[in-house]
């Protein structure tokens, strides 16, 4: 609610009139909501760092508040990043964690229709122009708002949440493992770590867990 005591002002009352002291009170009721409003930052993890996720940073931080992504994967972008390693090794899709993303993959809706409300989704110089672009102009465009807006400092890169259970007191903790890696992508050092949060954002979509029917011999042969 807003509030304009400065609107009743013009009004030629005495000032013991009821309606005066009412709107001293509104003033002051109003002055002290805004102040509790201003005070009550919370510490909220978003769980995935894909477009929903992204966009929920943005907007948590708009309100003021202090904001953790963990994303299990190397980058921002979620079923976006592209993963050439399942095309060749993985045909059936069968990773826990996988690309959604075919190498040649293309938009199916016009990229007015895929931009963010506060910022389009304009051709880049060099990039791909047409109005149905390729998975890798839209990732492009993805790290694009990360960087516009200074999102990309608040991602923990490589972190799979592992647990997260309210405590009790209107929190929540959240137990996650983060993986150092090598010069050839391999697991160096692994450490697990728990947090409290005031909110939990879950974003992680429905695409990272592979759902197969139960087909005798289908695991044999590749699909396609």
């Amino acid at each position: 609610m807003l509030c304009y005591p400065h609107a009743a002002a013009h009004k030629t009352e005495r000032p013991d009139e009821h309606h005066g002291l009412c709107t001293h009170f509104r003033a002051r009721v109003c002055l002290l909501a805004v102040g509790e409003m201003l005070s009550k930052k919370k510490k909220v993890c978003v769980v995935g760092a894909g477009v929903s996720g992204l966009v929920s940073v943005r907007e948590l931080r708009r309100e003021g508040h202090d904001v953790t992504v963990m994303e299990q994967s190397g980058g921002v972008g979620g079923q976006w990043l592209y993963d050439p390693k399942v095309d060749a090794g993985d045909p059936l899709g069968l990773a826990g964690v996988q690309s959604s993303i075919y190498a040649s993959l293309r938009l199916i809706i016009p990229r007015e229709v895929m931009s963010f409300s506060d910022f389009p989704f304009y051709p880049r110089d060099g990039g791909d122009g047409l109005r149905y672009p390729g998975h890798g102009e839209f990732l492009r465009y993805v790290r694009d708002y990360c960087d516009a807006f200074g999102i990309i400092d608040a991602v923990r890169l490589n972190t799979t949440v592992l647990r997260v259970a309210a405590d009790g007191n209107s929190r929540w903790r959240v137990r996650s493992c983060t993986r150092q890696r090598g010069e050839d992508d391999a697991v160096v050092t692994t450490e697990e770590e728990e947090e409290v949060f005031d909110a939990v954002v879950v974003a992680v979509g429905q695409y990272t867990q592979p759902r197969l029917p139960t087909i005798n011999g289908n695991l044999s042969v590749p699909a396609f």
